[in-house]
């Protein structure tokens, strides 16, 4: 799951590969970080039970990947902080990152049913 949430973070943020973008191009790179993320959002949850398991997923999920979109992919790309500040690239990262958290969340659950996390 991770690894598809990579590729899904770099089709929605990196489709602009014109000028200083070229320099930054690496097929695998996108995947690696998907995994990061994951790994991440397993520390700072897996402890977590009940509500607050879901609500962490979402909210860091939803935060984390898009903070790091908006002022470090985005300015590197040359599309300027949170693509210029445009509305539907901002609600579009949160509704996109934060499903991945619960999805992710989701996954972790299945994978660990005993509570291991």
């Amino acid at each position: 799951m991770a690894a598809v949430r990579g590729r899904i973070f770099a089709a929605s943020t990196l489709e602009h590969d014109a000028g200083p973008a070229a320099q930054y191009a690496c097929s695998d790179f996108p995947g690696i970080l998907g995994g990061l993320w994951g790994i991440v959002l397993w520390a700072l949850i897996g402890a977590s039970g009940g509500n607050a398991y879901w609500i962490k997923a979402l909210v860091i999920g939803a935060l984390g990947p898009s903070l790091v979109a908006w002022f470090v992919v985005m300015p590197i790309k040359g599309l300027g902080a949170a693509g210029g500040w445009d509305p539907k690239v901002i609600v579009g990262a949160l509704l996109l990152n934060g499903a991945w958290g619960i999805g992710t969340a989701l996954l972790i659950r299945m994978l660990n049913p005993v509570g291991l996390a």
